[in-house]
C-alpha cells in the first residue's frame, strides 16, 4: 500500500477496521473514487466524523447529497468537509442540519445569487437563533417565484426588498403580498431582525482549509497515540511478514521436497517413535544459533528441516534393524 493505505487504518481511531472499509466502500459509491483517491477521501471522512461526532457513513451520504445538489465537484470533498465543521462547531449547529438545510433550501438562496459558504454561513446562524426555516423558505420561494414571471433578477430584487423592509420603505402589508401569508411573517421577522447580516460570519470562514486535519490532530488523547502507534505496528508487522515469507519460502519449498519420502514414513511410525522425533528437531531448533536477520531465519529453519530429516532417517534406519531408539556415540 502507498502513504494512503497505511495511514488509512491508523486514522481509524474509534471505528474499527468494519467502520474503515464501509467508509472506502460509501466514497467508492458516493463519489465514484477507487484506489488510493478512494483511500484520501475515506481517511479525511473519519476524521471529519470522529471530530464532529457523526457516523462515517451518514457523514459520506449527507456531504456528498449537499455536494450533488449544489452541482459541487467530487474532489472539492475536502474543502466542504473543513467549511462545514467549522461552521457546525462555531455555532453549535449539528452536520447533519447544516447539510440537510443546504440540500433542501440551496437552489432558492442559489436564485438569489448566494454560494455554498454563505449558504452554510446563514443556515448556521439562522439555526443558532432559532428561525422558522421551513416557513421563511417558504415565502421565498413564492416571491422568486413571481420575480421570475415577471422576468426580473431575484438577487438583485432580494436585496432590494431586504433593505425596503429594514427602512420602512416597503410596508408589512406590502411584503406579506410578496412573501405570502403562510411564510410572509416568519420571512418579513428574519429580516428585520437582521437575520441576513450574516457578513461577519461568513468572514470567519474564508479560511477554513486543512480544519479537520488540525482539529483531528489537537483532540488526539494519549489512547488516540497509542491506539495509532498500535496500529502503525501491525501494518509494519505484516508488510515484514511478507518480506520474511518471501525469503524463507524458497528455502522451504527445496527442503520440504528433499524430506517428502521422509514424512511419508513418519505417518507410518508409532506414536511413541514419532514423539522422538518431534522431540530431537525441537532440541535441534532450541540448541541451535541465535538468529539475527531476516537473511538468517530462512537458513535456521532449513538447518532445523535438515536436522528431523537427519533425525528421522536414522530413527526409521534404526527402527528397521532393531536397535533401540537412541543415539549412537559420534
Amino acid at each position: 500500500r502507498g502513504k494512503y493505505g497505511r495511514n488509512l487504518f491508523v486514522s481509524a481511531l474509534n471505528h474499527g477496521f468494519q467502520d474503515t472499509a464501509s467508509a472506502v466502500a460509501a466514497v467508492n459509491q458516493r463519489f465514484n473514487f477507487t484506489g488510493t483517491e478512494a483511500e484520501k477521501a475515506a481517511e479525511q471522512f473519519l476524521k471529519f466524523a470522529k471530530v464532529t461526532g457523526t457516523d462515517v457513513g451518514e457523514a459520506v451520504r449527507l456531504v456528498s447529497r449537499a455536494m450533488g445538489d449544489a452541482n459541487i465537484p467530487a474532489q472539492q470533498y475536502s474543502q466542504i468537509l473543513d467549511l462545514i465543521m467549522v461552521a457546525s462547531q462555531k455555532t453549535g449547529v449539528s452536520v447533519e442540519t447544516l447539510t440537510e438545510a443546504i440540500t433542501k433550501y440551496g437552489a432558492p438562496l442559489r436564485q438569489i445569487g448566494y454560494d455554498t459558504q454563505q449558504s452554510v454561513a446563514m443556515f448556521a446562524q439562522w439555526e443558532k437563533a432559532g428561525v422558522t426555516t421551513e416557513k421563511a423558505f417558504a415565502g421565498m420561494r413564492i416571491a422568486i417565484g413571481k420575480w421570475s414571471k415577471e422576468g426580473k433578477d431575484a438577487g438583485a430584487e432580494f436585496k432590494k426588498t431586504v433593505q425596503g423592509i429594514r427602512d420602512g420603505t416597503i410596508t408589512t402589508e406590502q411584503a406579506m403580498e410578496l412573501f405570502g401569508t403562510r411564510g410572509g411573517p416568519d420571512m418579513i421577522d428574519a429580516i428585520k431582525q437582521g437575520r441576513f447580516n450574516f457578513d461577519e460570519f461568513n468572514q470567519t470562514l474564508n479560511n477554513t482549509t486543512g480544519a479537520v486535519d488540525k482539529t483531528f490532530n489537537e483532540t488526539l488523547t494519549n489512547s488516540d497515540k497509542l491506539a495509532m502507534s498500535m496500529n502503525e505496528l501491525k501494518i509494519a508487522g505484516a508488510e515484514a511478514g511478507g518480506e520474511i515469507m518471501g525469503t524463507i519460502t524458497p528455502a522451504l519449498k527445496g527442503v520440504m521436497e528433499s524430506t517428502a519420502n521422509v514424512v511419508k514414513q513418519f505417518g507410518k511410525l508409532d506414536k511413541g517413535t514419532q514423539q522422538t522425533i518431534i522431540k530431537l528437531a525441537l532440541l535441534a531448533a532450541g540448541t541451535g544459533p541465535v538468529i539475527s536477520g531476516i537473511g538468517k531465519v530462512a537458513g535456521g529453519l532449513s538447518s532445523t528441516a535438515k536436522t528431523a530429516s537427519t533425525a528421522a532417517k536414522w530413527l526409521l534406519a534404526d527402527r528397521k534393524s532393531g536397535s533401540a531408539g537412541m543415539p549412537r556415540p559420534i
